[in-house]
């Protein structure tokens, strides 16, 4: 082989090495945005303490949500530092930072909107 083939081929291979290791450190990049996701879950109530049925929670900022069940339960998958944004007709809407897997909200009435009928 000459000498400017031998080189030839250490470059494309030094290519090749470099486009692997790309992929790589791109594969590795996007599967630890997945696994910061958590699962979160909660109970939403009135002041009562009686569950909210059909309560919309949704992740600030993004488009994933969920609505509570007849316990005013739900489940939803966010990133761990993310805000939950709560709100039912009748109620003041309410914001909460998670801070663990677990979630109890408790939503007030919206005595002000009463007020105006």
């Amino acid at each position: 082989m000459k000498q400017s083939d031998q080189k030839k081929q250490r470059t494309d291979n030094s290519l090749l090495s470099k486009m692997i290791f790309a992929c790589m450190l791109m594969l590795v990049a996007s599967v630890t945005s997945f696994a910061q996701n958590t699962k979160v879950t909660g109970t939403v109530t009135d002041e009562k303490g009686e569950p909210v049925i059909g309560a919309s929670v949704l992740v600030k900022g993004t488009s994933t949500g969920t609505i509570t069940d007849i316990d005013g339960n739900f489940t939803v998958n966010a990133p761990a530092k993310a805000k939950l944004i709560v709100t039912y007709i009748g109620y003041v809407k309410q914001e909460v930072a998670i801070t663990g897997n677990k979630v109890k909200i408790s939503l007030k009435e919206d005595a002000k909107h009463w007020m105006k009928l």
